[in-house]
């Protein structure tokens, strides 16, 4: 993939700037060529709304994110990412990921889910870490595929 437009977004509200500038101005040709990069600040959360389905969004941190409706986003670096609702993540390096309600995380090298609802799936690969509550807590029943050598559970 190509990326031809590239923001950084360190609010929420740049991501609606973002769009309200499209409206007015013209938005790229296609999804494919657009990618967003979601920092922001500790403390101050970014929301990816629903009208960014499609596009490449990557959270670094240090700003957590909160993610659903069928949006995915990629979470690197030491990224924290709390996802619902059909949110879709996929987790590399030391990212962090909260799962609820019908959300799918994928995890890979170091990175981290911590499951809160049973309808969450999980694959993870390399050395990813699924932490699931214990038996009869919401998230024990989670479905999870471990697909790395190193990969593995951790019950709490």
């Amino acid at each position: 993939m190509r990326t031809r437009h590239q923001w950084t977004i360190d609010s929420t509200d740049d991501i609606h700037k973002t769009l309200r500038g499209w409206a007015e101005g013209g938005a790229p040709a296609d999804r494919y060529s657009v990618r967003f990069d979601l920092r922001g600040s500790t403390g101050n959360p970014i929301s990816v709304p629903n009208l960014l389905r499609g596009f490449y969004v990557v959270a670094h941190g240090p700003a957590p994110v909160y993610v659903g409706g069928d949006t995915t986003v990629q979470a690197v670096e030491s990224a924290v990412v709390y996802t619902t609702e059909d949110g879709v993540v996929e987790a590399y390096d030391s990212a962090t990921v909260y799962a609820y309600g019908r959300s799918e995380v994928t995890l890979d090298n170091e990175a981290a889910v911590f499951v809160a609802s049973d309808d969450v799936l999980v694959t993870a690969y390399g050395s990813g870490t699924v932490h699931l509550p214990a038996g009869g807590f919401p998230g024990s029943a989670a479905t999870v595929q471990l697909e790395g050598e190193a990969a593995r559970i951790i019950r709490r």
